[in-house]
């Protein structure tokens, strides 16, 4: 394995391989890029493949923590709506802004 500094990714997918399946051949991620037009500008771009892995793992984690962030808003939301009826004005008010937090870290998560 190589030495990798402590915020490369490749450390991560030092063992990933890439296989093309229909005629067996197997290359190493960290040695691997992907080449392609993009379609957006018609240029020709080149990715490390280890970057396209670390992005579809941070999109899963983004994915799974805005689904629990939901979980609590819809909670939240409930509480506000019981306590509308007690007239706790304090307590409202922070639940209403824990709901305006958890709103902005699911805009900052999903672009």
């Amino acid at each position: 394995m190589v030495d990798y500094s402590s915020h490369d990714w490749r450390k991560n997918t030092d063992d990933a391989i890439v296989v093309a399946s229909n005629i067996g051949i197997q290359l190493e991620v960290n040695k691997s890029k992907v080449i392609f037009t993009n379609p957006k500008t018609l240029k020709k771009e080149e990715v490390d493949v280890s970057r396209l892995i670390r992005v579809f793992v941070n999109n899963i984690n983004d994915l799974k923590r805005s689904a629990d962030l939901e979980r609590q808003k819809i909670d939240l939301e409930g509480q506000l709506e019981l306590l509308g009826y007690s007239g706790n004005l304090v307590r409202m008010h922070q639940i209403e802004e824990e709901i305006y937090e958890i709103e902005d870290t699911i805009r900052k998560l999903l672009p």
